[in-house]
């Protein structure tokens, strides 16, 4: 996409909107409320219910209207939800002292602690505390004649790993949780029915309760929210477990599509979502993961659409309506409409910043994120833009600088995504092959790549070490890129073959889809390229070729890669080594391949004519070596109609 030089004014609009600072625009992120907490996640309730909730009407605010630059565009139906089978479920909760939530008896429970200290009987539901030592208090929770929990509290201290492991609780399935009590969390094990509260004393976690329950639907949603932005495997089972226990609940179904998205399942991810509209109409942050979703697939206009749809409706809550008008400036601007795009830009950056300053807590920390993701995006499409230079370094190191004070603070409150900085570097990468000036990219990559293991060998989560391997690799691969342009061969191929090595080890299912095909083949195709023509090794060429084109052979790649000329000049240059290292017949059928995208691309693209001239004089000299004159003939003819045709010898595009 690139910018028309009128959506100058839009910018320097933004620009005096913002300014190139953040102290005074930003003042009230920096405020702290005295006592101020975050919500207790120990306290959420979880309305379960079999019933599908009807949608609220929605009701659009009149006052919203479309960018002025924006133009129409053409309508797509929705597709149609698919269904999901439910599975069943059997979990046993732990036992204490061998009584066990759900199923030991109040005769069982008087068998073991003796007799109670104190008894009170509200409807029904039983409540008794014994003396058990070591134990402070021992409370039990008795309902229709089962035991439904046990509280302990200690007199003693007790560290909370080593009481952890006396319950013999699977290290890996404990998830810690902040409450509202200073200093004080809570740790709990979905599976085993365990939770703990603990505090730190002298950097030691000291447990001061422990309750032993029945498994509780809530707690795997609890702990799903907790790690469904650093710990992608664990999240995704935590979130079917729930959905087993009660397939009617949304969120559970919402948790797995956030996750699936997060790591490339496109598909995974669009089925979990017809689910979630199904059980919950009114989930709009899910619909706009889906119109992302439906971007990503080539279904753009119905992405729009429905992006457009919920930035107008009033009924929808500030902080999802923000982050709808920055998805709507993206995707006008994937089509091509750049001012409007800036136009959005700069609605959805007002929005969040009026979110941000009337909220608390988590939707003020979400609100800064929306600034956070404007700001990059307004930098990078600012890169794209057709303006002088040294207006665009300016302006982009304002905008990302922004960006950076914002992480900052959520960095502060220890509520930042953790792959957030890596997602800043990144950007930086990106925009710096976008503005193609010569820039040396080992200091931002060497940051990035050293985040990014840092980060596996901090979370311990299978997919989620593949979603960064992957996001390293291809940083590393755009680093090859800005290499390359800054005439540092050796560079280029050492960040290339990095990138390589980190895109294979991930494993990631982006690989499926044709833009992982396409990183992947581009990669390899590039660090190809710079063996063939800078060192003249067409033995490392071919290596790096081979790697290539099974991606870059796949249906659809001639348009998805590059346009379909260039994508055929490139099977040419590969045609050339491979005939060159002696595989002349696999070098004819990359060269003749090739040439057919180009002629297609002259016929149909209005692709330049001249670039037919070094296919033909190849392929013409590669006929003749192996005795076909009659194709060499016809070749020469079609040469002929070229203006300037003259080439005498291989040649490489």
């Amino acid at each position: 996409m690139a910018f028309r030089k009128h959506g100058l004014l839009v910018l320097l609009s933004l620009l005096i909107f913002h300014g190139p600072g953040t102290k005074s625009g930003f003042a009230w992120q920096e405020e702290t409320l005295q006592g101020e907490e975050l919500p207790a996640a120990s306290r959420e309730k979880t309305t379960v219910s079999v019933l599908v909730r009807e949608g609220q009407p929605e009701q659009f605010d009149g006052q919203v209207k479309p960018a002025a630059a924006e133009e129409p565009i053409e309508q797509q139906q929705e597709p149609s939800p698919k269904k999901v089978p439910g599975e069943s479920l059997s979990l046993e909760p732990t036992s204490f002292s061998g009584l066990i939530p759900g199923k030991s008896t109040v005769e069982e429970i008087r068998q073991e602690f003796g007799e109670p200290t104190s008894s009170l009987d509200q409807s029904g539901t039983l409540v008794q505390t014994y003396r058990v030592d070591p134990y402070d208090r021992v409370g039990v929770v008795v309902r229709e004649g089962l035991l439904e929990s046990i509280h302990l509290q200690f007199s003693v201290s007790v560290e909370l790993e080593e009481f952890c492991q006396q319950l013999e609780l699977p290290p890996e399935e404990g998830v810690d949780l902040p409450v509202t009590v200073i200093k004080v969390q809570e740790r709990i094990y979905p599976e085993r029915g365990v939770s703990l509260l603990y505090r730190t004393v002298d950097d030691a976690p000291i447990v001061q309760q422990v309750d032993f329950h029945s498994i509780r639907q809530r707690d795997f949603q609890r702990a799903a929210r907790q790690l469904e932005e650093s710990h992608y495997a664990r999240t995704l089972h935590l979130a079917r477990i729930s959905q087993r226990i009660n397939p009617e609940l949304a969120e559970a179904f919402a948790i797995e599509a956030r996750v699936a998205s997060r790591v490339g399942q496109t598909a995974l991810a669009l089925n979990a979502l017809t689910r979630v509209h199904r059980l919950d109409p009114g989930d709009h942050q899910s619909r706009l993961l889906q119109a992302r979703l439906w971007a990503w697939t080539q279904r753009k206009p119905l992405a729009i659409k429905q992006a457009r749809e919920i930035r107008n409706n009033s009924q929808v809550s500030s902080l999802v309506r923000a982050r709808a008008t920055l998805l709507l400036a993206d995707l006008v601007g994937e089509v091509g409409q750049a001012n409007a795009a800036l136009e959005y830009f700069k609605e959805a950056i007002t929005r969040a910043t009026e979110t941000a300053r009337e909220s608390a807590g988590k939707d003020r920390d979400e609100a800064i994120l929306v600034l956070i993701n404007a700001h990059r995006a307004v930098a990078r499409e600012i890169a794209r833009g057709d303006w002088k230079q040294e207006e665009k370094g300016e302006a982009i190191d304002r905008w990302l600088g922004v960006a950076d004070e914002l992480a900052k603070q959520l960095k502060s409150r220890q509520s930042a995504p953790p792959l957030l900085d890596l997602e800043g570097l990144a950007m930086r990468l990106d925009i710096q092959l976008d503005l193609q000036k010569k820039f040396d990219e080992t200091g931002v990559i060497e940051k990035l790549v050293q985040q990014g293991e840092s980060l596996i060998d901090e979370l311990h989560d299978e997919l989620t070490s593949g979603e960064v391997r992957w996001r390293i690799g291809r940083a590393l691969f755009v680093a090859a890129q800005i290499a390359r342009e800054r005439d540092a061969p050796d560079q280029a191929i050492m960040h290339g073959t990095a990138a390589y090595r980190h895109l294979h080890d991930a494993a990631s299912p982006r690989e499926e889809g044709l833009e992982g095909h396409a990183i992947v083949g581009e990669n390899s195709f590039l660090v190809g390229t710079i063996e063939a023509i800078s060192r003249k090794d067409h033995e490392q060429a071919v290596r790096w070729y081979e790697r290539a084109l099974p991606h870059l052979d796949q249906p659809g790649m001639e348009r998805h890669w590059t346009s379909r000329g260039w994508h055929g000049e490139r099977f040419v240059s590969m045609g050339l080594s491979f005939w060159k290292t002696g595989a002349r017949d696999r070098g004819l059928e990359l060269t003749e391949q090739g040439l057919g995208w180009v002629e297609k691309a002259v016929k149909e693209d209005s692709f330049p004519r001249r670039h037919l001239a070094v296919p033909y004089a190849n392929i013409g000299i590669m006929y003749q070596a192996l005795g076909q004159e009659q194709q060499a003939r016809e070749i020469a003819v079609r040469a002929a109609s070229l203006r300037g045709s003259d080439d005498s010898g291989f040649q490489r595009r």
